[in-house]
């Protein structure tokens, strides 16, 4: 989960807001119950493609911005919409938040399902087009070389 001098990490949560994966897992552990707390005070019935900036009181560093991701069903539930969606409202959040470095984690093929190829076309297209003004360094966390080559 560390990811060294990174301002901003993002995580990814279904609509149902279950600590699924690996990574909320260690972002559970790191951040204890008034993360838990906040995000089921403040996130009442989410929707696909919601975005939430988590307090600094909650998560000072780095800070964490959680977004409501949908499981891929084969790609005819509007999933690629909500996908999109929330990468550019992480990347709002992070701008409003004024952080200079942000990491995301690749997605594909863990708990979301996402196909590892169409996460990376359709994250690295939302990545590559967005006008920055305070994010100046951005990773894409994979987990296999599988997952690095569909990134890079």
């Amino acid at each position: 989960m560390e990811q060294e001098g990174v301002e901003s990490l993002v995580f990814f949560m279904p609509e149902e807001l279950s600590w699924q994966g690996l990574l909320n897992a260690a972002i559970l552990v790191r951040f204890g119950p008034k993360l838990d707390e906040y995000i089921l005070d403040h996130a009442v019935k989410p929707k696909r493609g919601d975005v939430f900036l988590i307090p600094a009181d909650v998560s000072p560093y780095p800070r964490l911005i959680l977004g409501i991701l949908p499981k891929w069903d084969g790609g005819m539930d509007d999933e690629e919409r909500a996908l999109k969606k929330c990468l550019r409202g992480m990347i709002e959040k992070a701008e409003e938040a004024g952080v200079s470095s942000i990491a995301f984690p690749a997605l594909g093929m863990g708990n979301k399902d996402y196909p590892i190829r169409k996460a990376a076309r359709l994250t690295m297209g939302v990545l590559s087009s967005f006008p920055y003004k305070n994010l100046r360094e951005i990773r894409v966390v994979c987990k296999s070389p599988e997952m690095f080559d569909a990134y890079s």
